[in-house]
């Protein structure tokens, strides 16, 4: 998540090593959820394609404000991070 830097391999306030990352959907996992569209295959719903690995304050971030992070924006946001770091 662009301008985060909570690390997912340690938790935040104990500092315990581990994995503390969540899976996030761009296009909602349920078709209440956000940025859910209607009939989208759950295949794809669960793909590499569709999934943000975030932390879980981000994660609340987006999906609390759906709003405010339409897929185009999550989608570029991923793009430059995949970008980056291949």
């Amino acid at each position: 998540f662009r301008g985060c830097g909570q690390s997912i391999m340690q938790h935040p306030v104990t500092l315990r090593d581990g994995y503390y990352a969540e899976s996030a959907h761009i296009y909602g996992f349920s078709e209440n959820g956000p940025r859910a569209v209607k009939d989208l295959p759950t295949d794809f719903i669960q793909s590499e394609e569709n999934l943000m690995i975030l932390c879980y304050d981000c994660h609340q971030e987006i999906d609390n404000n759906p709003e405010d992070y339409p897929v185009s924006l999550l989608q570029e946001y991923k793009r430059v991070h995949e970008q980056k770091v291949a």
